[in-house]
């Protein structure tokens, strides 16, 4: 069923729908604006478009799900009159024309807001040409794609994009920020200057033009961290200095070479972190060892090494680790790695 009848917008008392797994739904009835008593609109991430006049209903708090353009044009400024808490995924922001309709929005005023995920398509910016690379039929491995994507010619308003992000601030007691696929290359001031002291989960996935990460050490309720497909960052700098993280996630980051003073920021590095996952970082050469008597990962319990051919080395003096997975045939790694003490 792509669509929902047009008769349920005569139930106009309903208080709750809930259409979560309608894995074939694809839009919902054009007169939702009807339903004036929705508490909660439960839709799924297949949703298409979202039905103009969205903002009219005046009780909605919950909606996991909102879709800017799409076959309704239904701009993201209808969110401007939306009381929303808990989640919400807004998808498909490269259908967002103007900063000005990001801005009103106004999502930093959504104060019972935790969870925030901004996502783009890229594929949307790719330049369509004879020539272009179809990256779903070539793409093979894992990393095959990504490979692609970087070959890729995108047409993208950077000056654009970058403002319309930074409209989208979120409010301060954000707990969890997703931001995938940005086409810009420079983060919001918002996040680059630690504007959200609540933070506790972030995540920045195939935002391939991006350079610059933020200075995470200045999150200091930050408890995980997940960087992925991050194509053009070359610096991991003061990773180790983040007060609360526990759980880092370093996914495809191609050009990255190294793991030493600048990822650790100082003699005492890590220090609650419990879990650390490296995969797919293809130039990744050198983890540095660090002095006996500084304090360095004096809690991690899992440690997880996946495709990072060029690396030769690990630190020895993981004294608390407890997991080990390591999916390597280097002879020289292995042996680094049967020094780690304290491995199940």
């Amino acid at each position: 069923m792509g669509s929902l009848p047009i008769s349920i917008v005569k139930l106009t008392n309903l208080k709750s729908l809930r259409l979560r797994s309608c894995c074939y739904l694809r839009e919902l009835p054009s007169r939702m604006r009807e339903m004036r008593s929705l508490v909660h609109l439960d839709v799924d991430k297949w949703l298409e478009c979202i039905p103009c006049g969205i903002g009219d209903l005046c009780h909605l708090r919950s909606m996991p799900f909102f879709v800017p353009g799409g076959k309704t044009r239904c701009s993201i400024r209808e969110l401007g009159a939306l009381d929303l808490k808990d989640k919400l995924h807004i998808k498909c922001l490269e259908n967002v024309k103007t900063s000005k309709e990001a801005k009103e929005a106004k999502l930093i005023l959504k104060n019972d807001l935790r969870e925030l995920c901004l996502s783009w398509n890229l594929k949307s910016y790719i330049n369509r040409k004879e020539n272009s690379i179809d990256i779903e039929e070539e793409g093979k491995s894992i990393t095959e794609p990504i490979e692609l994507s970087k070959k890729q010619e995108y047409s993208v308003d950077m000056p654009l994009v970058e403002q319309i992000l930074e409209n989208l601030q979120p409010p301060d007691m954000l707990s969890h920020l997703v931001i995938k696929e940005f086409p810009g290359k420079i983060l919001p001031k918002w996040l680059r200057d630690s504007q959200l002291p609540n933070l506790v989960h972030i995540a920045l996935v195939k935002c391939i033009k991006c350079e610059i990460l933020p200075e995470f050490k200045n999150f200091e309720c930050l408890k995980v961290l997940i960087l992925g497909m991050l194509t053009e960052v070359r610096s991991l700098n003061c990773l180790g200095q983040v007060p609360s993280l526990e759980v880092l996630y370093l996914l495809y980051l191609p050009l990255v070479k190294c793991l030493g003073a600048e990822f650790y920021g100082g003699d005492v590095a890590f220090i609650r972190l419990e879990y650390l996952e490296l995969k797919f970082m293809p130039e990744l050469e050198e983890w540095y060892e660090v002095a006996a008597g500084f304090e360095f990962f004096p809690h991690l319990a899992t440690l997880i090494i996946s495709m990072c051919p060029k690396l030769k080395k690990i630190p020895s003096n993981f004294s608390t680790i407890k997991s080990l997975k390591v999916t390597v045939d280097d002879e020289i790694l292995l042996s680094s790695i049967t020094r780690v003490s304290n491995v199940r």
